[in-house]
């Protein structure tokens, strides 16, 4: 997550990149999960960038908050 005063700066597009090379570095077949919330279409389209897919849909709550997601997977390198 990017606090809200240094969002729109590419800060998050970096941090995934460079955590994603780390990733592949140290586990080069590795399958990495992420979750993100349904409606939140920057970040979707961020993963979808770096080649995440969707994977399926889920649901939770916490407290009296029900969260709608969006499981999505890299597997390809």
């Amino acid at each position: 997550m990017i606090d809200i005063n240094h969002q729109n700066k590419e800060y998050g597009k970096v941090a995934l990149k460079k955590f994603l090379e780390f990733f592949n570095y140290k586990y080069p077949k590795g399958k990495l999960y992420t979750s993100v919330e349904i409606d939140n279409e920057l970040v979707i389209n961020l993963y979808k960038n770096q080649g995440f897919k969707k994977k399926e849909y889920f649901e939770y709550t916490m407290g009296k908050i029900t969260y709608k997601e969006f499981r999505m997977i890299k597997e390809e390198w």
